[in-house]
């Protein structure tokens, strides 16, 4: 497998948060513009607006993996890896470690155990709420995040505002899902911010 490619798929890892998942085809376009040569008429193909299912892109046997570090105590990073178990249509089991989560495609998002936590349209500013008072926000599109696993161009931000000041923030790319979350733990009362970033994907189950 290269090196975009994930790595250790039998690899039993367990997960420090509950988060995630990741995104799906590479835009198409359309559209006229006017170079500037009088005369002279170029037709363009401005990007088509995404939408949520394309950030997030499920299939069986997709599989993504993270490195995980804790940032607030430091030490070496932990390999955390997702993987599509089942699909039923538009609805799929995802495997986190020892745990599960049904993921689904609804209109106007993306679910996760019944939770919207990606939604349509993707364009800064727009804001969901979540199922326990948590507030989702688009903060940023057309970011450019550099992982193990590569560069991606064109990624957004979302902003996940909960009680007692928790903020986590999960960056997805289009065609490949999660590249980056950060995100806190409370781990012996004490709150840890830990950081994954994505090591390798496979979209095909082709290892």
């Amino acid at each position: 497998m290269n090196d975009r490619r994930l790595v250790g798929h039998r690899l039993v890892v367990r997960s420090t948060s509950g988060i995630f998942l990741v995104a799906l085809s590479i835009a198409l376009s359309g559209g006229v513009a006017s170079s500037g040569c009088a005369g002279t008429t170029v037709t363009t193909t401005p990007p088509r607006a995404r939408t949520a299912r394309e950030y997030l892109p499920l299939r069986r046997d997709a599989a993504w993996s993270y490195d995980a570090r804790d940032q607030t105590a430091g030490g070496v990073a932990t390999l955390v890896t997702l993987r599509v178990e089942r699909q039923d249509g538009d609805t799929f089991v995802v495997n986190q470690g020892r745990s599960t989560s049904l993921y689904s495609y609804a209109e106007g998002g993306v679910l996760r155990n019944g939770e919207t936590i990606l939604a349509d349209p993707i364009r800064e500013g727009t804001t969901w709420d979540g199922m326990q008072g948590d507030t989702y926000t688009i903060r940023a599109v057309g970011q450019r995040r550099v992982t193990p696993a590569g560069t991606f161009e064109n990624v957004i931000e979302v902003v996940r505002r909960g009680r007692e000041q928790f903020v986590e923030r999960t960056f997805y790319a289009p065609g490949i899902g999660v590249i980056e979350t950060t995100t806190p733990v409370v781990i012996d009362h004490t709150i840890h911010e830990f950081r994954l970033l994505l090591r390798g994907y496979t979209l095909d189950g082709a290892l």
